[in-house]
């Protein structure tokens, strides 16, 4: 995903502007404890599961 889909993600779903600064800021959090689960023996589709339902609680 490009920071132009983010920004237009994160607009539709939350009505909120976000910058390039931020999305790198929080992406740079995130991948690292992504990548170490995915390296566990299930955690590549878990990841994947865990962003997704992060997701979606957030719209509810």
């Amino acid at each position: 995903m490009s920071y132009r889909d983010i920004q237009k993600h994160v607009a539709e779903l939350y009505g909120l502007e976000i910058s390039d600064g931020a999305i790198t800021h929080i992406t740079d959090k995130l991948l690292p404890e992504l990548k170490a689960l995915a390296t566990t023996p299930s955690g590549g589709a878990l990841s994947f599961c865990l962003a997704r339902c992060h997701s979606l609680q957030d719209k509810t």
